[in-house]
């Protein structure tokens, strides 16, 4: 029930930043998507709060009243502006799919969700693991996420300047850096953090990215149709990514977690992200290195 009343609220609101904005539309999906990495930082501490205080059962009483009221000031505030002019709308529309550069966009949303969890599934375990102060591992996740709600507006407001894709090519590329030059040799509390913060922001920049250019490659029609392929493309990796991960941490002989692997993984699939975003750059562009794209 919670995964799909997600999915109901989240799709029509980000198509909305999508219709609504044209010239400044990576700055607005930037603003509208920052909600979530400002709620898993606010929304954890709140949780512990009432939970301590009034008990676990007023804890979701207390929460679930308040997103009650959230999402009504969001349901009022999605308004359409271009209501759809089919009618007989099938079920499973595919003509997105006769569309190359869309394909591509797809590709990059479907690879997106195997790497995005890894690091905020196993950063507080790999830092607990290098002997950081409980501090640390409780709140490394939480400083993690603000700064991806920072790296989507910064972002955001930067691809609108110098390119989306230009930026997006620098996002993933930010991301595989502090992976493999970062995270895999990462032996002190600083090195955690410069990777908390650094991969925050690519993160959030690279997301801003690839939900800015969902409706740039389909006809307007077929806006709708695009949004909610893109979206679904996440669900392989939500429900793939952890077990393949902790598979791949648990390949050892139970004593000393592999974590590199599942660093590698990651890593890997940002890398070929950005090689993705960057064919999508050719095929629009050519090889023009300063034109904004």
């Amino acid at each position: 029930m919670s995964g799909l009343s997600a999915s109901l609220l989240w799709t029509p609101c980000l198509q909305r930043g999508l219709e609504w904005f044209s010239e400044r539309r990576a700055l607005a999906v930037g603003i509208i998507t920052s909600g979530v990495g400002i709620g898993g930082l606010v929304y954890s501490n709140i949780f512990t709060a009432c939970f301590q205080t009034v008990g676990y059962a007023w804890g979701l009483r207390i929460v679930g009243f308040s997103q009650l009221l959230l999402i009504g000031i969001s349901v009022v505030a999605c308004v359409r502006l271009n209501p759809p002019a089919k009618k007989d709308v099938p079920i499973l529309e595919l003509q997105v799919f006769k569309h190359k550069k869309y394909l591509i966009v797809f590709c990059l949303h479907l690879l997106s969700n195997f790497a995005n969890r890894v690091p905020y599934a196993y950063m507080s375990s790999y830092a607990e693991r290098l002997g950081s102060n409980p501090w640390v591992t409780g709140n490394i996740n939480a400083i993690a996420s603000a700064c991806l709600a920072i790296g989507k507006i910064l972002m955001g407001y930067l691809a609108d300047r110098i390119g989306r894709l230009n930026v997006g090519i620098l996002c993933a590329s930010l991301a595989t850096i502090a992976h493999f030059a970062i995270w895999l040799t990462a032996t002190t509390e600083a090195s955690m953090w410069v990777f908390a913060v650094l991969q925050g922001i690519s993160q959030g920049g690279y997301m801003a990215i690839i939900y800015s250019l969902i409706n740039d490659y389909v006809p307007l029609d077929l806006a709708d149709a695009a949004i909610g392929w893109a979206l679904f493309a996440w669900a392989p990796g939500g429900l793939l990514s952890q077990p393949i991960t902790s598979y791949i941490i648990d390949r050892g002989n139970g004593i000393k977690p592999y974590y590199q692997g599942a660093i590698i993984f990651s890593g890997l699939i940002y890398f070929l992200s950005a090689c993705l975003v960057f064919i999508l750059r050719i095929m629009k562009g050519g090889l023009q290195i300063f034109q904004k794209i």
